[in-house]
């Protein structure tokens, strides 16, 4: 078994190993030989194999395993047909489904390897497949030999952080429109490499500095969050807000030298000069709004008119009015903007409607100064909601309209849109191709659009033309509830005016988009359509 410390695989103290791999390959050009690369971790295994493609003198043929893979050996013939590779490396062993069945298959088939392949064969392994090997494929393994690249402490401590950095960064990136779970923004096996690492360390008894504690406690908060293990996610969250809320200790705040002792380690460190990033107090903001999440989820489990339903609305908005009240402090009125929504949320399931009216307003101008074409519709569903409750019925139309109108425009310029004739009639004007747009509901003739002032042509998107850019590739519309929502509220304004038909054709459209994740916004929907088709006599519609 061949040993090596990896820190960075291309300085040359680091690439005995990657070059004793590289001969093994090529000395073995043309017979089979089988090995195993032993590697916990995704970042450092790219750098070794990136390094060894570079250093071998015979080409090496990559194959990735699949999920669904059930075969090794057959999986392989099928990717290689009848060529014989001067050397195949093998990735993803570790992501299949049933390992166990996989592993049984191929130490069955064993000597099929050798027949048929006259070539190095490499798979890339971790403490978990190595485990699994030993025991399911005990003389498929004794025939290879295993490649260990071991990382040092210092550089294990520096990959956790880094993961937990990234996803305290991302967080403030995406803000409240959109939460991505761990493994959409760390990938795939960070759970499984986190757990590696900690294992590592705890082997050399060494102690987790106290601010990486705290982002690992983040991270545990959010999956066990993801699991819908809401007490458990708490705890982790207010075990590192604490630690995030405390002043940083002077050691923590002085320039780091390249001596310095790591704490808990005993071990010199090279460590940046550079602050926390993201700031310690940005980083207690974000615990702040996850806590409140929390507190919405548990009020989701409550009827409306149990004590428990508006206590924990209550813990949610004070949690999340502390988190801008931080970004307020901290100067940072895009992070604001970003999440201050999450509030408006909890003000409408609360009732609020004159907090929310407020809160919308100063929102509105924060995304329009921030170009959040989303949140602007939002803002204004948000209006729309507080003028239905103050039977304000031409503002609720107004308002909904604005935000149809920007949320469909979103969807279309992303591809997301089914059909933009039934909901907005677009018209393009003017050089360099320009869009002008407008809204008038197919019933209105043009004759009659001037007695509406709502109508007029690019009112509904004034608040955008000039001054908000729709990025195709920014805030991705990942649900059609907001869709759905806005159309309801159109449709529950247009109801109060008269507008029957129009509502009815609002409604059966947001009908079409499905139950979505929202089926009390779903069920609301049809039971206001049912409602106007009983007023309109279609009641065969009302029954189907």
């Amino acid at each position: 078994m061949i040993k090596s410390p990896l820190l960075d695989p291309v300085a040359n103290h680091h690439r005995d190993t990657v070059e004793e791999l590289a001969w093994a390959i090529a000395a073995s050009e043309g017979q089979f030989l089988l090995m195993f690369a032993h590697c916990n971790y995704a970042k450092w295994r790219k750098r070794v194999v990136r390094r060894l493609h570079k250093i071998s003198s015979v080409p090496i043929r990559e194959v990735f395993l699949e999920p669904s893979a059930c075969t090794l050996y057959t999986t392989l013939r099928q990717e290689i047909g009848e060529e014989q590779p001067a050397a195949l490396m093998v990735f993803g062993l570790e992501s299949v489904t049933d390992l166990d069945e996989l592993l049984i298959a191929t130490n069955q088939v064993r000597e099929e390897f050798r027949k048929n392949f006259q070539f190095p064969l490499v798979l890339w392994i971790n403490d978990e497949v190595l485990c699994k090997l030993i025991r399911i494929t005990p003389d498929f393994h004794s025939w290879a030999t295993t490649v260990m690249f071991e990382i040092p402490t210092s550089s294990l401590i520096s990959n956790l952080q880094q993961k937990a950095n990234s996803l305290f960064s991302k967080v403030l990136e995406l803000g409240a429109s959109e939460i991505c779970p761990n493994d959409a923004i760390l990938g795939a096996g960070y759970s499984q490499e986190i757990k590696f690492a900690l294992r590592d360390l705890e082997s050399g008894n060494h102690e987790l500095p106290p601010q990486l504690l705290a982002s690992l406690n983040f991270v545990w908060g959010r999956e066990a969050y993801g699991l819908g293990k809401i007490d458990v996610a708490i705890t982790h969250y207010q075990k590192s807000l604490e630690f995030w809320q405390q002043e940083p200790r002077k050691q923590e705040s002085k320039p780091e030298n390249n001596g310095e002792i790591l704490p808990g380690l005993g071990l010199p460190t090279f460590r940046s000069r550079k602050p926390i990033t993201p700031p310690r107090r940005e980083r207690a903001a974000v615990l702040l709004f996850h806590l409140g999440l929390c507190y919405c989820d548990q009020a989701k489990q409550y009827r409306p008119g149990d004590p428990s339903y508006r206590e924990n609305w209550h813990k949610a908005k004070e949690y999340l009015e502390q988190c801008l009240v931080v970004f307020e402090q901290e100067q940072r009125p895009d992070l604001v903007a970003k999440f201050i929504n999450q509030v408006g949320e909890i003000l409408q399931s609360l009732e609020a409607w004159e907090d929310l009216e407020s809160l919308a307003k100063k929102s509105l101008a924060l995304h329009r100064t921030y170009s959040a074409p989303v949140q602007i519709a939002q803002d204004y569903g948000f209006l729309a909601t507080v003028a239905l409750h103050k039977s304000c019925w031409q503002e609720a139309y107004t308002n909904a309209l604005y935000a149809n109108v920007i949320i469909t425009k979103v969807t279309e310029e992303q591809g997301v849109a089914q059909d933009r004739e039934d909901l907005l009639a677009y018209r393009t004007e003017g050089r360099g191709g320009s869009k002008k747009l407008s809204y008038h509901p197919a019933s209105i003739q043009p004759q009659q659009q001037q007695q509406y002032p709502d109508y007029q042509e690019n009112s509904a998107l004034s608040c955008l033309n000039g001054v908000v850019k729709i990025d195709k590739d920014a805030e991705q519309i990942t649900n059609k509830s907001p869709v759905g929502r806005y159309l309801l509220l159109l449709a529950q304004a247009q109801q109060h005016l008269g507008q029957h038909s129009e509502a009815i054709s609002h409604l059966e459209r947001a009908r079409e988009l499905g139950i979505g994740d929202d089926p009390k916004l779903y069920l609301e929907i049809l039971e206001t359509l049912e409602t106007l088709y009983w007023q309109q006599k279609r009641y065969q519609a009302a029954f189907t």
